[in-house]
């Protein structure tokens, strides 16, 4: 009796070497995007009256020609990296949050707030605890924008924005009425105190919130790429309608994708607050939620060209105030440059479709 034939699985080579080559074509097209928008960033800056390979030299020495610059280079990637890896998460779904500034000041104000009132006897614990407050704020209010979506439709695009406007307003009530401090004249909390502050790493200088934004970057990916959920994400946004018919729980992961992208923006937030501020004020975010959109789509939603993105988008940042300094050069030609990018990003998007 001869024993049955069993066949060999199907090798999955063919897949990891398509999975690869569509990676590759993400990749290359963002870096095509960059160089696009750099060249015509380029013809602006010359219309400007500037030299743009002297304009360009200037933005790189003003991040990495001195200490203080690339310092300074750190301290705005923080939050850009870690509120960019959190829209990764709902992009990823073709979720589109666009309300991280909301998150972002909703999460300064928890822990900020819980940093400010919490009994000197918890020592140490303040810090992760405010971190915590922050985070889960923020996961709150990109939970809102879910619920919303889920019991009645409405789309997320309109009620993440407007909910921006809320945080806000909201935080601005909260530090000139509750939170005011009344030995101040003007409209700011109590400080930080010193031992709920972030500590400042040796060497770069920099809070140890850079340490937290760089350590989650193999968090998310692992968790887009090496998790059911992160599977559900991807099938998500490929089709939310294929995904419920191969029984993928589309409403659980909407809340759940924005739910980590609130967090991450608020947590974002509260880094800001005790490693930055020191104080709840206005104007805490010059845009930080919007301008990690950019750095989200240029990184392609992938943790890794996140990181690179993030880099590129604060040395543009840094880099152009040394440009205004320099060479009399007003910083919204540097913007314009980095709105480029996603003009030629969704360019090179719709020819790869």
């Amino acid at each position: 009796m001869t024993a049955p034939v069993v066949e060999a699985p199907p090798s999955s080579a063919p897949f990891i070497r398509q999975q690869r080559a569509a990676a590759l074509r993400r990749y290359r097209s963002s870096a095509v995007a960059v160089v696009c928008g750099l060249g015509v960033g380029a013809i602006i800056l010359f219309w400007a009256g500037a030299n743009p390979l002297r304009a360009y030299g200037t933005i790189v020495s003003g991040s990495f020609g001195s200490s203080f610059g690339f310092t300074e280079l750190l301290v705005e990637m923080v939050p850009l990296l870690i509120i960019a890896l959190g829209l990764s998460v709902a992009f990823e779904a073709h979720v589109w949050n666009v309300g991280a500034e909301g998150q972002f000041y909703v999460g300064a104000l928890c822990g900020g707030m819980l940093a400010i009132y919490l009994p000197g006897a918890l020592g140490a614990l303040g810090i992760p605890l405010s971190l915590i407050a922050g985070a889960a704020g923020g996961a709150v209010w990109g939970g809102l924008v879910a619920v919303m979506r889920v019991r009645r439709g409405a789309s997320e695009i309109i009620t993440s924005l407007l909910l921006n406007y809320v945080a806000i307003f909201l935080f601005a009530y909260m530090i000139r009425k509750p939170l005011r401090d009344p030995k101040g004249y003007y409209p700011v909390s109590r400080p930080i105190p010193a031992d709920v502050r972030l500590p400042t790493l040796p060497v770069v200088h920099v809070h140890a919130g850079l340490l937290i934004a760089l350590l989650l970057v193999p968090v998310f990916v692992y968790l887009l790429r090496y998790t059911p959920f992160g599977f559900s994400l991807t099938a998500m946004g490929q089709g939310r309608e294929t995904a419920e018919a191969t029984g993928i729980d589309v409403a659980g992961n909407l809340l759940k994708a924005m739910a980590i992208s609130g967090a991450a923006a608020g947590l974002a937030g509260v880094i800001q607050i005790l490693g930055v501020q020191f104080i709840l004020q206005s104007g805490i975010s010059p845009g930080f939620g919007y301008t990690a959109i950019i750095v989200a789509l240029l990184g392609r939603n992938r943790p890794i060209g996140i990181l690179v993105a993030s880099v590129l988008v604060s040395m543009l940042a840094i880099g152009g105030v040394a440009l205004q300094v320099g060479q009399g050069i007003s910083s919204a030609a540097v913007s314009t440059i980095s709105a480029l990018f996603i003009l030629f990003l969704v360019v090179a998007q719709r020819l790869e479709a």
